[in-house]
């Protein structure tokens, strides 16, 4: 939230979504009240009923508290480019053991073996174990995994 008003001041006409952190109605106000046109919402999405994750997964959006969240240094390691070229960006994630590895001892992190544990956790509808929420856990916001639509604040 706290780039908006300064994407907002730069973008001129072009209409501006904010994003990171917004799981209820009351970012999605914020948002508005700033001069965003709209909102992205991410992870809190990850914990609806719709989401085809596993119910693990979800439930350790929901009780999650947003100082949880860290920087998953050397993400690009084990992950797909998280920016454009040029642009260093760290996404976050709630602590696993793979992320303190990442962060401590990256160079004893096998990638290839990781990368392709990884996919086929995520393909067996698992993958939370490695890395916990491509994103900020805004999901500390919502009380239960409820289907998207019916979303509390909403």
């Amino acid at each position: 939230m706290v780039l908006v008003p300064q994407v907002l001041d730069v973008a001129g006409d072009v209409p501006v979504l904010a994003a990171g952190g917004i799981a209820d109605g009351r970012g999605l106000a914020a948002a508005l009240a700033m001069g965003a046109q709209g909102v992205q919402v991410g992870t809190r999405l990850l914990a609806t009923r719709e989401m085809r994750i596993h119910d693990d997964w979800k439930a350790r959006i929901v009780a999650a508290d947003a100082l949880e969240a860290v920087k998953m240094v050397n993400a690009e390691r084990v992950l797909p480019p998280y920016s454009r070229p040029g642009v260093r960006a760290e996404p976050r994630s709630l602590e696993t053991d793979l992320v303190r590895r990442l962060r401590e001892e990256p160079e004893g992190v096998d990638a290839e073996a990781e990368l392709a544990g990884l996919l086929a956790a995520v393909r067996e509808g698992g993958g939370h174990e490695q890395i916990r929420s491509p994103g900020s856990p805004s999901g500390s916001s919502a009380t239960c995994a409820l289907p998207a639509r019916s979303s509390p604040g909403w």
